[in-house]
């Protein structure tokens, strides 16, 4: 629920959280995490309004002003796109009903049903090499993107989801740059979970960087990245612009060479230290922090200022 919440926030919005932090506050990224993690607490994603789950039938309950409440969202702390996170919460109903075979279950249709779909796939022989319940990533990236592949943004209208045409790449299909940003961060999120139950993916370097604000921002503000036009920062853009495919595609391109430069580095491997660890520990947050020596406390403005409705990652 935190992944599929989390697009921009805005500048000016916060959360303050009462249940475990003694009131502390919170923007952007960790306000909506923690935000969300509260109403999940308070059973607001549940049928029944109080338990501690997420079922479709309360999914289909939730609309701006539940969001706006659970969110402490006003006019005084205003938080963009509530009307676009709205609606992915229909569309995350939808997707956990048309998908039974993932996510139906005894107690309805839930995400929480992931994990029986993962075991029933997975290979659980014990030896000296081989213990536990050894899966391939292909298993949960494919049920994050078909069973949930509804719920993503997708302006094509042909099922692509985050996948963007460039004009210099050619026509048809073979102009496209696949991102799947939001698809795959689910998945990064949902590894260490589902392997602390004890569940080992064989094969996690099948997933790519991530084309997002943090990592993204980091090559620009860096001076890795600079655009042919100086004025191009200044610009507002649509997700699917030309200057926006680019730089998102050279991010994903990018973060590759970097994860190689740290392995190296630090003279590790890459099965003990996957992509998703370099991202989670190092690009992400160097870019956070570099926004913030660059903009101010809070970041300021991001280094590509594109136009949200609350769906777009």
């Amino acid at each position: 629920m935190s992944v599929l919440l989390d697009a921009g926030a805005g500048a000016d919005w916060s959360f303050n959280d009462h249940r475990f932090a003694g009131g502390q506050s919170y923007s952007r990224s960790e306000g909506l995490a923690v935000g969300t993690l509260d109403m999940f607490l308070d059973g607001s994603f549940a049928a029944d309004g109080f338990t501690q789950h997420v079922d479709a039938v309360g999914l289909r309950g939730i609309n701006e002003q539940i969001l706006s409440a659970g969110l402490q969202a006003s006019d005084v702390n205003p938080l963009i796109g509530m009307n676009g996170r709205a609606e992915l919460m229909q569309k995350l109903a939808l997707a956990l009903e048309s998908n039974e075979s993932i996510f139906g279950g005894e107690t309805g249709s839930r995400p929480g049903h992931l994990l029986d779909h993962i075991l029933a796939h997975a290979n659980s022989s014990t030896g000296p090499a081989n213990t536990g319940n050894r899966v391939s990533v292909r298993v949960l990236w494919n049920a994050v993107i078909e069973g949930l592949g509804g719920v993503f943004p997708d302006k094509s209208g042909q099922g692509l989801g985050d996948c963007y045409a460039h004009p210099k790449l050619g026509e048809g299909m073979d102009g496209y740059v696949p991102f799947h940003k939001l698809a795959q961060w689910l998945t990064y999120s949902l590894l260490d979970p589902l392997e602390s139950f004890g569940i080992k993916f064989m094969d996690k370097w099948l997933l790519t960087g991530l084309a997002e604000y943090r990592n993204g921002g980091l090559l620009i503000d860096a001076g890795v990245l600079k655009p042919m036009d100086p004025q191009a920062l200044q610009l507002e853009y649509q997700v699917d612009d030309e200057f926006v495919v680019e730089w998102r595609a050279l991010t994903v391109a990018l973060l590759d060479r970097v994860a190689v430069g740290v392995w190296d580095k630090l003279n590790v491997t890459q099965d003990k230290m996957p992509l998703g660890s370099v991202l989670e520990g190092g690009t992400w947050q160097a870019g956070r922090d570099i926004a913030m020596e660059l903009r101010g406390a809070d970041g300021g403005p991001p280094p590509v200022m594109i136009i949200s409705r609350g769906n777009v990652f």
